[in-house]
Protein backbone atom coordinates (compact mmCIF):
# COMPACT_ATOMS: atom_id res chain seq x y z
CA UNK A 1 0.00 0.00 0.00
CA UNK A 2 1.39 3.77 -0.72
CA UNK A 3 2.33 5.99 2.21
CA UNK A 4 1.46 9.38 2.25
CA UNK A 5 3.55 12.13 2.38
CA UNK A 6 2.86 14.31 5.44
CA UNK A 7 1.81 17.22 3.54
CA UNK A 8 -0.72 15.38 1.01
CA UNK A 9 -2.15 14.15 4.31
CA UNK A 10 -2.66 17.45 6.17
CA UNK A 11 -4.07 18.51 3.12
CA UNK A 12 -6.79 15.50 3.33
CA UNK A 13 -6.92 16.04 6.93
CA UNK A 14 -7.86 19.34 6.04
CA UNK A 15 -10.50 18.51 3.61
CA UNK A 16 -11.98 16.78 5.79
CA UNK A 17 -12.30 19.52 8.65
CA UNK A 18 -13.40 21.61 5.66
CA UNK A 19 -16.42 19.51 5.08
CA UNK A 20 -17.27 18.83 8.46
CA UNK A 21 -17.41 22.29 9.22
CA UNK A 22 -19.52 23.13 6.27
CA UNK A 23 -21.68 20.10 7.38
CA UNK A 24 -22.02 21.24 10.42
CA UNK A 25 -22.77 24.73 9.01
CA UNK A 26 -25.77 23.54 6.98
CA UNK A 27 -27.21 21.81 10.23
CA UNK A 28 -26.78 25.46 11.83
CA UNK A 29 -28.41 26.96 8.84
CA UNK A 30 -31.34 24.43 8.73
CA UNK A 31 -32.09 24.87 12.82
CA UNK A 32 -32.25 28.45 12.64
CA UNK A 33 -34.42 28.84 9.68
CA UNK A 34 -36.90 26.36 11.19
CA UNK A 35 -36.95 28.14 13.89
CA UNK A 36 -37.34 31.72 12.77
CA UNK A 37 -39.93 30.31 10.28
CA UNK A 38 -42.02 28.54 13.45
CA UNK A 39 -41.46 31.59 15.27
CA UNK A 40 -42.95 34.15 12.37
CA UNK A 41 -46.57 31.90 12.64
CA UNK A 42 -46.60 31.45 16.30
CA UNK A 43 -45.66 35.31 16.74
CA UNK A 44 -47.58 36.72 13.49
CA UNK A 45 -45.97 40.08 13.41
CA UNK A 46 -48.34 42.76 11.46
CA UNK A 47 -45.90 43.25 8.67
CA UNK A 48 -45.85 44.63 5.52
CA UNK A 49 -47.06 41.64 3.57
CA UNK A 50 -48.87 38.76 6.37
CA UNK A 51 -50.66 36.85 3.98
CA UNK A 52 -47.83 34.03 3.42
CA UNK A 53 -47.61 33.36 7.38
CA UNK A 54 -50.94 35.31 9.12
CA UNK A 55 -54.19 33.16 10.70
CA UNK A 56 -52.59 30.49 12.91
CA UNK A 57 -54.62 31.96 15.65
CA UNK A 58 -57.96 31.74 14.07
CA UNK A 59 -58.80 29.07 16.21
CA UNK A 60 -57.16 28.38 19.48
CA UNK A 61 -57.11 24.72 18.59
CA UNK A 62 -54.62 25.21 15.78
CA UNK A 63 -52.43 26.87 17.73
CA UNK A 64 -52.39 24.39 20.77
CA UNK A 65 -51.56 21.49 17.56
CA UNK A 66 -48.99 23.39 16.07
CA UNK A 67 -47.05 23.75 19.69
CA UNK A 68 -47.98 20.26 20.55
CA UNK A 69 -46.17 19.24 17.04
CA UNK A 70 -43.20 21.54 17.93
CA UNK A 71 -42.61 19.42 20.94
CA UNK A 72 -43.53 16.26 20.03
CA UNK A 73 -42.53 15.30 16.90
CA UNK A 74 -39.13 15.86 16.66
CA UNK A 75 -38.53 12.98 19.49
CA UNK A 76 -40.82 11.17 17.98
CA UNK A 77 -39.30 10.76 14.84
CA UNK A 78 -36.02 10.37 16.09
CA UNK A 79 -37.52 7.02 17.84
CA UNK A 80 -39.36 5.88 14.49
CA UNK A 81 -36.46 6.83 12.28
CA UNK A 82 -34.21 3.69 14.45
CA UNK A 83 -36.73 1.40 14.04
CA UNK A 84 -35.45 -1.56 11.89
CA UNK A 85 -38.59 -2.24 9.34
CA UNK A 86 -38.00 1.55 7.97
CA UNK A 87 -34.32 0.73 7.53
CA UNK A 88 -34.87 -2.15 5.25
CA UNK A 89 -33.55 -1.24 1.94
CA UNK A 90 -36.83 -0.18 -1.10
CA UNK A 91 -37.85 -3.13 -2.82
CA UNK A 92 -37.23 -2.72 -6.83
CA UNK A 93 -40.56 -4.19 -7.54
CA UNK A 94 -44.03 -2.49 -5.61
CA UNK A 95 -46.41 -6.32 -4.25
CA UNK A 96 -49.61 -6.38 -4.74
CA UNK A 97 -50.44 -4.82 -1.25
CA UNK A 98 -48.63 -1.37 -1.70
CA UNK A 99 -50.77 -0.96 -5.52
CA UNK A 100 -53.78 -2.31 -3.58
CA UNK A 101 -53.20 0.60 -0.83
CA UNK A 102 -52.02 2.93 -3.07
CA UNK A 103 -55.83 2.77 -4.74
CA UNK A 104 -57.23 2.85 -1.38
CA UNK A 105 -55.38 6.04 -0.67
CA UNK A 106 -56.15 7.61 -4.09
CA UNK A 107 -60.22 6.93 -3.58
CA UNK A 108 -59.91 8.35 -0.04
CA UNK A 109 -57.91 11.23 -1.25
CA UNK A 110 -61.14 11.84 -4.11
CA UNK A 111 -63.79 11.45 -1.61
CA UNK A 112 -62.24 14.66 0.71
CA UNK A 113 -61.53 16.74 -2.12
CA UNK A 114 -65.35 16.47 -1.98
CA UNK A 115 -66.33 16.75 1.14
CA UNK A 116 -64.03 19.71 1.78
CA UNK A 117 -62.92 21.36 -1.14
CA UNK A 118 -60.82 24.19 -1.34
CA UNK A 119 -62.06 27.96 -1.59
CA UNK A 120 -60.71 29.47 -5.07
CA UNK A 121 -58.43 31.78 -5.10
CA UNK A 122 -59.51 33.97 -8.02
CA UNK A 123 -61.89 34.64 -10.96
CA UNK A 124 -60.07 31.28 -12.89
CA UNK A 125 -61.96 29.17 -10.37
CA UNK A 126 -65.38 30.09 -12.25
CA UNK A 127 -63.52 30.59 -15.28
CA UNK A 128 -62.81 26.92 -15.52
CA UNK A 129 -66.80 26.03 -14.65
CA UNK A 130 -68.16 28.15 -17.87
CA UNK A 131 -65.73 26.37 -19.92
CA UNK A 132 -67.41 22.95 -18.92
CA UNK A 133 -70.68 24.67 -19.58
CA UNK A 134 -69.73 25.81 -23.35
CA UNK A 135 -69.45 29.56 -22.33
CA UNK A 136 -66.31 30.26 -23.00
CA UNK A 137 -63.10 28.40 -24.48
CA UNK A 138 -59.80 28.79 -22.80
CA UNK A 139 -56.84 28.08 -25.11
CA UNK A 140 -54.23 27.67 -22.89
CA UNK A 141 -55.41 24.06 -21.51
CA UNK A 142 -57.31 22.87 -24.64
CA UNK A 143 -57.05 19.31 -24.26
CA UNK A 144 -58.19 19.52 -20.54
CA UNK A 145 -61.10 21.28 -21.66
CA UNK A 146 -61.88 19.07 -24.37
CA UNK A 147 -61.23 16.09 -22.10
CA UNK A 148 -63.48 17.63 -18.12
CA UNK A 149 -65.94 18.59 -21.16
CA UNK A 150 -67.01 15.27 -21.95
CA UNK A 151 -66.58 14.04 -18.29
CA UNK A 152 -68.91 16.90 -16.89
CA UNK A 153 -71.53 16.07 -20.00
CA UNK A 154 -71.61 12.17 -18.91
CA UNK A 155 -72.15 12.68 -14.76
CA UNK A 156 -74.56 16.11 -15.40
CA UNK A 157 -78.01 13.76 -14.95
CA UNK A 158 -76.27 13.58 -11.31
CA UNK A 159 -74.29 15.78 -10.49
CA UNK A 160 -73.34 19.54 -11.92
CA UNK A 161 -70.05 20.95 -13.32
CA UNK A 162 -68.51 22.37 -10.52
CA UNK A 163 -68.83 19.00 -8.27
CA UNK A 164 -67.87 17.24 -11.04
CA UNK A 165 -64.53 19.72 -11.62
CA UNK A 166 -63.95 18.99 -7.48
CA UNK A 167 -64.28 15.18 -7.95
CA UNK A 168 -62.09 15.63 -11.30
CA UNK A 169 -59.09 17.55 -9.77
CA UNK A 170 -58.59 15.64 -6.83
CA UNK A 171 -57.86 12.49 -8.89
CA UNK A 172 -55.40 14.92 -11.10
CA UNK A 173 -53.58 15.90 -7.83
CA UNK A 174 -53.77 12.55 -6.02
CA UNK A 175 -52.28 10.66 -9.20
CA UNK A 176 -49.45 13.08 -9.59
CA UNK A 177 -48.75 12.70 -5.65
CA UNK A 178 -48.58 9.02 -6.58
CA UNK A 179 -45.99 10.02 -9.31
CA UNK A 180 -44.11 11.82 -6.51
CA UNK A 181 -44.33 8.79 -4.70
CA UNK A 182 -42.80 6.76 -7.40
CA UNK A 183 -40.39 9.30 -7.88
CA UNK A 184 -39.31 9.61 -4.40
CA UNK A 185 -38.26 5.92 -4.73
CA UNK A 186 -35.81 6.71 -7.28
CA UNK A 187 -33.95 9.45 -5.16
CA UNK A 188 -33.60 7.54 -1.52
CA UNK A 189 -32.32 3.90 -0.62
CA UNK A 190 -34.68 2.97 2.60
CA UNK A 191 -38.41 3.17 3.79
CA UNK A 192 -37.68 5.65 6.20
CA UNK A 193 -36.00 8.39 3.68
CA UNK A 194 -38.95 7.34 1.02
CA UNK A 195 -41.23 8.19 4.06
CA UNK A 196 -39.86 11.23 5.05
CA UNK A 197 -39.11 12.52 1.48
CA UNK A 198 -42.36 12.12 0.40
CA UNK A 199 -43.99 13.87 3.27
CA UNK A 200 -41.76 17.07 2.92
CA UNK A 201 -43.19 17.13 -0.69
CA UNK A 202 -46.88 16.32 0.41
CA UNK A 203 -47.02 18.42 3.10
CA UNK A 204 -45.60 22.07 1.44
CA UNK A 205 -48.68 24.26 0.81
CA UNK A 206 -48.24 24.66 -2.31
CA UNK A 207 -49.09 21.10 -3.37
CA UNK A 208 -51.06 20.16 -0.77
CA UNK A 209 -53.89 23.18 -1.04
CA UNK A 210 -53.86 22.46 -5.02
CA UNK A 211 -54.77 18.51 -4.28
CA UNK A 212 -57.91 18.96 -2.30
CA UNK A 213 -60.84 19.59 -4.19
CA UNK A 214 -59.06 22.81 -6.15
CA UNK A 215 -60.87 23.75 -8.86
CA UNK A 216 -58.77 25.17 -11.89
CA UNK A 217 -55.75 23.75 -13.57
CA UNK A 218 -53.04 23.35 -11.36
CA UNK A 219 -54.56 19.75 -10.25
CA UNK A 220 -53.70 18.84 -13.72
CA UNK A 221 -50.13 20.51 -13.55
CA UNK A 222 -49.42 18.39 -10.85
CA UNK A 223 -50.77 15.74 -11.92
CA UNK A 224 -48.25 15.72 -15.22
CA UNK A 225 -45.23 16.82 -12.89
CA UNK A 226 -45.98 13.81 -11.09
CA UNK A 227 -45.63 11.59 -14.18
CA UNK A 228 -43.23 13.27 -15.48
CA UNK A 229 -40.59 12.55 -12.16
CA UNK A 230 -41.60 9.33 -11.87
CA UNK A 231 -40.84 8.41 -15.42
CA UNK A 232 -37.97 10.52 -16.19
CA UNK A 233 -36.25 8.96 -13.27
CA UNK A 234 -36.98 5.76 -14.01
CA UNK A 235 -35.55 6.33 -17.45
CA UNK A 236 -32.32 8.07 -15.76
CA UNK A 237 -31.41 4.76 -12.87
CA UNK A 238 -33.25 2.10 -14.34
CA UNK A 239 -32.52 2.14 -18.04
CA UNK A 240 -36.53 2.59 -19.23
CA UNK A 241 -36.97 3.14 -22.49
CA UNK A 242 -37.07 7.54 -22.82
CA UNK A 243 -39.83 7.21 -25.36
CA UNK A 244 -42.16 7.13 -22.55
CA UNK A 245 -41.43 10.02 -20.90
CA UNK A 246 -40.40 12.08 -24.05
CA UNK A 247 -44.18 11.07 -25.19
CA UNK A 248 -45.67 12.45 -21.72
CA UNK A 249 -43.58 15.36 -22.67
CA UNK A 250 -45.03 15.89 -25.99
CA UNK A 251 -48.33 15.79 -24.65
CA UNK A 252 -48.41 17.91 -21.50
CA UNK A 253 -48.46 21.65 -23.08
CA UNK A 254 -51.76 20.81 -24.74
CA UNK A 255 -53.20 20.14 -21.58
CA UNK A 256 -51.75 22.96 -19.54
CA UNK A 257 -49.13 25.54 -21.77
CA UNK A 258 -47.18 26.34 -18.78
CA UNK A 259 -45.68 22.87 -18.10
CA UNK A 260 -43.01 23.58 -21.09
CA UNK A 261 -41.02 24.65 -18.45
CA UNK A 262 -40.74 20.87 -17.76
CA UNK A 263 -39.00 21.00 -21.49
CA UNK A 264 -35.69 21.59 -20.72
CA UNK A 265 -34.84 19.09 -17.73
CA UNK A 266 -34.85 16.62 -20.37
CA UNK A 267 -31.54 17.09 -21.19
CA UNK A 268 -31.04 15.32 -18.13
CA UNK A 269 -32.33 12.12 -19.44
CA UNK A 270 -29.78 12.76 -22.93
CA UNK A 271 -27.11 13.44 -20.62
CA UNK A 272 -27.77 9.93 -18.65
CA UNK A 273 -28.26 7.98 -21.80
CA UNK A 274 -25.22 9.29 -23.51
CA UNK A 275 -22.93 8.72 -20.16
CA UNK A 276 -24.33 5.03 -19.31
CA UNK A 277 -23.54 4.05 -22.65
CA UNK A 278 -19.72 3.37 -23.51
CA UNK A 279 -17.80 2.96 -26.62
CA UNK A 280 -19.79 0.41 -28.19
CA UNK A 281 -23.03 1.63 -27.23
CA UNK A 282 -23.29 4.83 -28.09
CA UNK A 283 -24.72 4.05 -31.20
CA UNK A 284 -27.75 2.35 -29.52
CA UNK A 285 -27.89 5.83 -27.12
CA UNK A 286 -28.70 7.81 -30.05
CA UNK A 287 -30.92 5.27 -31.43
CA UNK A 288 -32.80 5.17 -28.19
CA UNK A 289 -32.65 9.13 -28.05
CA UNK A 290 -33.71 9.32 -31.54
CA UNK A 291 -36.88 7.24 -31.01
CA UNK A 292 -38.01 9.18 -28.05
CA UNK A 293 -37.58 12.69 -29.98
CA UNK A 294 -39.74 10.98 -32.32
CA UNK A 295 -42.27 9.46 -29.89
CA UNK A 296 -42.32 13.17 -28.63
CA UNK A 297 -43.32 15.08 -32.17
CA UNK A 298 -45.44 12.63 -32.73
CA UNK A 299 -47.45 12.74 -29.51
CA UNK A 300 -47.53 16.57 -29.86
CA UNK A 301 -48.46 16.43 -32.98
CA UNK A 302 -51.47 14.12 -32.18
CA UNK A 303 -52.11 16.31 -29.44
CA UNK A 304 -53.85 19.11 -31.72
CA UNK A 305 -56.52 16.67 -32.55
CA UNK A 306 -59.37 16.63 -30.26
CA UNK A 307 -59.24 20.45 -30.11
CA UNK A 308 -58.21 21.35 -34.01
CA UNK A 309 -59.49 17.97 -35.95
CA UNK A 310 -56.46 17.77 -37.47
CA UNK A 311 -52.34 16.76 -36.41
CA UNK A 312 -49.75 19.15 -35.81
CA UNK A 313 -52.28 22.31 -36.29
CA UNK A 314 -49.41 23.96 -33.51
CA UNK A 315 -49.77 27.68 -34.91
CA UNK A 316 -53.81 27.36 -34.39
CA UNK A 317 -52.75 26.24 -31.09
CA UNK A 318 -50.16 29.23 -30.01
CA UNK A 319 -52.16 31.68 -31.82
CA UNK A 320 -55.54 30.47 -29.72
CA UNK A 321 -52.93 30.58 -26.55
CA UNK A 322 -51.82 33.88 -27.25
CA UNK A 323 -55.07 35.96 -28.05
CA UNK A 324 -56.51 33.85 -24.54
CA UNK A 325 -53.50 34.90 -22.42
CA UNK A 326 -53.54 37.75 -20.49
CA UNK A 327 -50.84 39.84 -22.30
CA UNK A 328 -52.73 42.60 -22.24
CA UNK A 329 -54.10 42.64 -18.85
CA UNK A 330 -51.12 43.29 -16.56
CA UNK A 331 -48.67 45.90 -15.47
CA UNK A 332 -46.82 45.37 -19.06
CA UNK A 333 -48.95 45.77 -22.33
CA UNK A 334 -48.61 43.15 -25.12
CA UNK A 335 -46.69 40.62 -22.66
CA UNK A 336 -46.83 38.38 -19.80
CA UNK A 337 -43.64 39.20 -18.29
CA UNK A 338 -43.58 42.35 -15.38
CA UNK A 339 -42.09 45.55 -16.16
CA UNK A 340 -38.47 46.36 -15.23
CA UNK A 341 -39.35 48.98 -12.93
CA UNK A 342 -41.31 46.60 -10.83
CA UNK A 343 -39.25 43.48 -11.20
CA UNK A 344 -36.30 45.12 -9.85
CA UNK A 345 -38.07 46.96 -7.32
CA UNK A 346 -37.83 46.25 -3.27
CA UNK A 347 -41.74 45.28 -3.17
CA UNK A 348 -41.53 42.56 -6.08
CA UNK A 349 -38.44 40.84 -3.89
CA UNK A 350 -40.22 41.14 -0.51
CA UNK A 351 -43.18 39.72 -2.97
CA UNK A 352 -41.30 36.34 -4.35
CA UNK A 353 -40.00 36.16 -0.43
CA UNK A 354 -43.63 36.02 0.52
CA UNK A 355 -44.78 33.90 -2.61
CA UNK A 356 -41.84 31.37 -1.27
CA UNK A 357 -42.74 31.27 2.05
CA UNK A 358 -46.49 30.56 1.31
CA UNK A 359 -46.18 27.67 -1.32
CA UNK A 360 -42.54 26.27 -0.36
CA UNK A 361 -39.92 27.91 2.35
CA UNK A 362 -38.53 24.30 3.52
CA UNK A 363 -37.70 23.15 0.11
CA UNK A 364 -35.07 26.74 -0.57
CA UNK A 365 -33.92 26.39 2.78
CA UNK A 366 -32.37 22.96 2.73
CA UNK A 367 -31.32 24.15 -0.76
CA UNK A 368 -29.15 26.81 0.78
CA UNK A 369 -27.74 24.41 3.91
CA UNK A 370 -27.73 21.19 2.72
CA UNK A 371 -27.70 21.29 -0.84
CA UNK A 372 -24.79 23.79 -0.74
CA UNK A 373 -22.73 21.00 1.37
CA UNK A 374 -23.73 18.22 -1.29
CA UNK A 375 -22.86 20.45 -4.27
CA UNK A 376 -19.56 21.44 -2.14
CA UNK A 377 -18.47 17.44 -1.86
CA UNK A 378 -18.35 17.37 -5.76
CA UNK A 379 -16.74 20.46 -7.09
CA UNK A 380 -17.14 21.88 -10.56
CA UNK A 381 -14.47 20.57 -12.35
CA UNK A 382 -15.59 16.95 -11.69
CA UNK A 383 -18.45 17.96 -13.34
CA UNK A 384 -18.76 14.18 -14.92
CA UNK A 385 -19.42 12.34 -11.51
CA UNK A 386 -22.84 14.83 -11.19
CA UNK A 387 -25.47 12.45 -10.35
CA UNK A 388 -28.11 12.93 -13.70
CA UNK A 389 -30.74 12.72 -11.37
CA UNK A 390 -29.57 16.10 -9.37
CA UNK A 391 -29.25 17.95 -12.54
CA UNK A 392 -33.21 16.96 -13.81
CA UNK A 393 -34.39 18.38 -11.21
CA UNK A 394 -32.15 21.32 -11.24
CA UNK A 395 -33.29 21.75 -14.59
CA UNK A 396 -36.90 21.12 -13.49
CA UNK A 397 -36.25 23.66 -10.49
CA UNK A 398 -34.37 26.84 -12.42
CA UNK A 399 -37.14 27.51 -14.98
CA UNK A 400 -39.45 27.30 -12.39
CA UNK A 401 -37.91 29.88 -10.33
CA UNK A 402 -37.48 31.89 -13.03
CA UNK A 403 -40.85 31.91 -13.95
CA UNK A 404 -42.53 33.07 -10.48
CA UNK A 405 -40.23 35.48 -10.57
CA UNK A 406 -40.45 37.45 -13.76
CA UNK A 407 -44.41 36.39 -14.53
CA UNK A 408 -47.34 39.00 -13.66
CA UNK A 409 -49.75 37.34 -11.50
CA UNK A 410 -52.24 39.52 -12.89
CA UNK A 411 -54.62 39.05 -9.65
CA UNK A 412 -51.39 39.91 -7.70
CA UNK A 413 -49.22 37.74 -6.13
CA UNK A 414 -51.33 36.88 -3.22
CA UNK A 415 -54.70 35.50 -4.94
CA UNK A 416 -52.56 34.31 -8.04
CA UNK A 417 -50.13 32.23 -5.71
CA UNK A 418 -51.29 29.59 -7.20
CA UNK A 419 -49.69 30.22 -10.74
CA UNK A 420 -46.50 29.21 -8.89
CA UNK A 421 -47.79 26.07 -6.88
CA UNK A 422 -46.95 23.06 -8.64
CA UNK A 423 -43.04 24.21 -8.81
CA UNK A 424 -43.43 23.88 -5.09
CA UNK A 425 -43.55 20.34 -5.26
CA UNK A 426 -39.60 20.17 -7.50
CA UNK A 427 -38.04 22.71 -4.58
CA UNK A 428 -39.67 20.72 -2.17
CA UNK A 429 -38.67 17.41 -3.78
CA UNK A 430 -34.84 19.06 -4.26
CA UNK A 431 -34.23 20.47 -1.17
CA UNK A 432 -35.72 17.46 0.58
CA UNK A 433 -33.25 14.75 -1.33
CA UNK A 434 -30.18 17.06 -0.34
CA UNK A 435 -31.36 17.42 3.20
CA UNK A 436 -31.73 13.58 3.33
CA UNK A 437 -28.15 12.64 1.77
CA UNK A 438 -26.69 15.33 4.29
CA UNK A 439 -28.45 13.44 6.87
CA UNK A 440 -26.95 10.04 6.35
CA UNK A 441 -23.66 12.11 7.28
CA UNK A 442 -25.37 13.68 10.30
CA UNK A 443 -27.26 11.12 11.62
CA UNK A 444 -27.09 11.89 14.78
CA UNK A 445 -28.96 15.24 14.71
CA UNK A 446 -30.62 14.72 11.44
CA UNK A 447 -33.61 12.82 12.89
CA UNK A 448 -34.40 15.72 15.37
CA UNK A 449 -34.39 18.01 12.82
CA UNK A 450 -36.53 16.02 10.05
CA UNK A 451 -39.00 16.46 13.03
CA UNK A 452 -39.21 19.96 13.34
CA UNK A 453 -38.74 20.36 9.75
CA UNK A 454 -42.47 18.22 9.60
CA UNK A 455 -43.52 20.07 12.77
CA UNK A 456 -43.09 23.07 10.50
CA UNK A 457 -44.65 22.01 7.73
CA UNK A 458 -47.79 21.33 9.67
CA UNK A 459 -47.86 24.37 11.66
CA UNK A 460 -48.30 26.48 8.12
CA UNK A 461 -50.63 24.18 6.43
CA UNK A 462 -52.68 24.78 10.33
CA UNK A 463 -52.18 28.69 9.51
CA UNK A 464 -52.74 28.71 5.50
CA UNK A 465 -54.60 25.42 4.44
CA UNK A 466 -58.06 26.66 3.17
CA UNK A 467 -57.46 29.96 4.36
CA UNK A 468 -57.64 32.02 1.11
CA UNK A 469 -61.12 33.84 2.48
CA UNK A 470 -59.51 35.09 5.86
CA UNK A 471 -58.90 38.65 6.00
CA UNK A 472 -58.77 38.67 2.17
CA UNK A 473 -59.40 42.52 1.96
CA UNK A 474 -56.13 43.45 4.03
CA UNK A 475 -54.49 41.17 1.74
CA UNK A 476 -55.19 42.45 -1.50
CA UNK A 477 -53.80 45.83 0.16
CA UNK A 478 -50.81 44.20 0.89
CA UNK A 479 -50.93 42.36 -2.66
CA UNK A 480 -52.72 44.53 -4.80
CA UNK A 481 -54.08 43.18 -8.28
CA UNK A 482 -52.22 43.80 -11.40
CA UNK A 483 -55.13 43.94 -13.47
CA UNK A 484 -54.90 46.85 -15.92
CA UNK A 485 -58.00 49.64 -16.02
CA UNK A 486 -60.36 49.39 -18.70
CA UNK A 487 -58.95 52.30 -20.41
CA UNK A 488 -55.81 51.16 -21.19
CA UNK A 489 -57.23 47.12 -21.92
CA UNK A 490 -59.05 49.32 -24.87
CA UNK A 491 -55.66 51.12 -26.33
CA UNK A 492 -54.05 47.86 -26.10
CA UNK A 493 -56.92 45.99 -27.81
CA UNK A 494 -56.80 49.16 -30.61
CA UNK A 495 -52.91 48.89 -30.70
CA UNK A 496 -52.81 45.34 -31.50
CA UNK A 497 -55.45 45.38 -33.92
CA UNK A 498 -53.73 47.84 -36.06
CA UNK A 499 -50.67 46.16 -35.68
CA UNK A 500 -52.34 42.88 -37.02
CA UNK A 501 -54.01 44.36 -39.86
CA UNK A 502 -50.16 45.82 -41.34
Amino acid sequence: MAHETPDAASRAACGVGARDALGAAAGALVLVGLAAYLMLHFAAPQSALTWSYAHLDRAPWRVACAALGVLMLPPLVAVLWRLPPGRRALSNRLSRQTIALAAVALAAWVAIGGVLPAPASNFDALVMVRAMEGERDVARWTNTQWLFRHLVALARPYLDARSVLVLLDSLAAGLGLLGIAAAVRELVTTRAEAIALFALVATSFGVLQIAVGYVDIYPVALFFTGMWLALALRTIRRGLHPVFPAMLLGAAPFFYIGLVLLWPSALAIAWAEVRRADAASHRRARARLGVAAAGAIGTAALSTLPAYGRIAAWRDFLADASRDSAANAGLQLGTNLLPLDVLFSAQHALEVLHGLLLVDALGPLFLLGPGLWVCARTPLRDWRRWDPRALLLCLLVAPSSLYSTVMDPVYGPYADWDLWSFGAGLSALLGGWAFIVWGRAHARVFPLLLGLALAASTTHLLARLHAIPFERDQHMRESPVHLLPEADRAEAARRNAGARAR
